[in-house]
């Protein structure tokens, strides 16, 4: 929700307060943030602690977040059709052309 926000470091002092500002945001809006599905990499106590009670999945470096994978080919998917019907040529037609969504 909003726009992108610069991030500092991958350190947790700087990652957890910007998720909590996100989930207030969605807590505002009536929308309850239940789970997170986090890279292991960020998993640790201190993450855990300061994003409770939102229950953490954390997945290791060799799997994938299955959830969040086919929401990504979803939104490609409808970035190539809206270009694709564009009366228009433009510099996004690369990025997002058939032969580039191959190794999703």
């Amino acid at each position: 929700m909003g726009a992108p926000q610069y991030v500092a470091s991958q350190a947790m002092v700087h990652i957890v307060p910007i998720l909590q500002k996100v989930v207030r945001k969605y807590k505002i809006r009536g929308l309850d943030i239940v789970s997170v599905h986090i890279d292991n990499q960020f998993y640790n106590d201190e993450f855990a602690q300061g994003m409770l009670p939102i229950k953490i999945v954390p997945y290791s470096a060799d799997e994938h977040v299955s959830i969040a994978e086919r929401r990504n080919r979803t939104v490609k998917e409808r970035m190539r059709s809206i270009i694709a019907g564009l009366p228009y040529k433009t510099d996004y037609d690369k990025r997002f052309s058939a032969k580039s969504s191959t190794s999703d």
